[in-house]
């Protein structure tokens, strides 16, 4: 464990908006295995968000309170065995024993969402060491599996900076992504492991990249 020094590469400052965060170690050991195998995975917590985490028959869905103690679900049953804070957590479900460690709390100015996980991770190459999602691509733009939250500003700029396409700033809630890619528009083979692509064609695509909250309702 270490204390966080955020945004050491890729940002200089941090904007008012920026997310209160934990890096965290998730631990488990399963119930009835005699090997008392221990299986760990990196999971950032914060009191903005909820994050997920899996493992197997296990999932964890975790948020932190204002007073830094643990909240949330386990395998969809609300603070169901939580117990303890950032600092010295515990978590249990039929299939595991559980605990979470994390950091002295840090900020981030911004951090992704991957949809498919419900896993809010940050590209900040320090912060993410040894955390399965700290990337972002263009074909998960392509496919709706990313949003953002915190800071729209500083996300554009990561984007327009990183990726190999045009970004432009829509507004607080919505960055839009345009650029060209090659896709196969002849095929052949009938088999999944013999399909050969013969012909490509460049086609241009444009995707939005949203607020993980969305967007205020305009009658409120």
């Amino acid at each position: 464990m270490r204390i966080l020094l955020f945004g050491i590469v890729l940002f200089t400052s941090l904007s008012a908006l920026a997310l209160p965060v934990y890096n965290c170690d998730l631990t488990v050991v399963a119930k009835g295995d005699r090997t008392q195998y221990v299986w760990t995975k990196k999971l950032l917590l914060s009191p903005a968000f909820t994050n997920t985490q899996d493992f197997h028959n296990t999932k964890v869905e975790l948020r932190v309170q204002a007073s830094g103690v643990l909240a949330g679900a386990v395998n969809g049953q609300p603070n169901f065995l939580i117990s303890g804070d950032v600092y010295q957590g515990q978590f249990e479900s039929a299939f595991h024993k559980g605990t979470v460690k994390c950091d002295s709390m840090g900020q981030l100015p911004f951090v992704f969402q991957f949809k498919p996980w419900k896993q809010y991770f940050t590209v900040d190459a320090f912060v993410s060491q040894g955390h399965i999602q700290n990337s972002v691509s263009l074909s998960q733009i392509d496919h709706n599996l990313l949003c953002f939250m915190g800071d729209a500003a500083l996300a554009f700029k990561f984007l327009s900076e990183n990726l190999n396409a045009q970004a432009r700033f829509v507004d607080e809630y919505e960055i839009e992504m345009s650029w060209t890619q090659k896709d196969c528009v002849r095929s052949i083979g009938t088999n999944p492991d013999d399909i050969e692509c013969v012909e490509y064609q460049d086609r241009a695509r444009t995707r939005k990249v949203m607020s993980c909250n969305g967007r205020p309702d305009p009658r409120s």
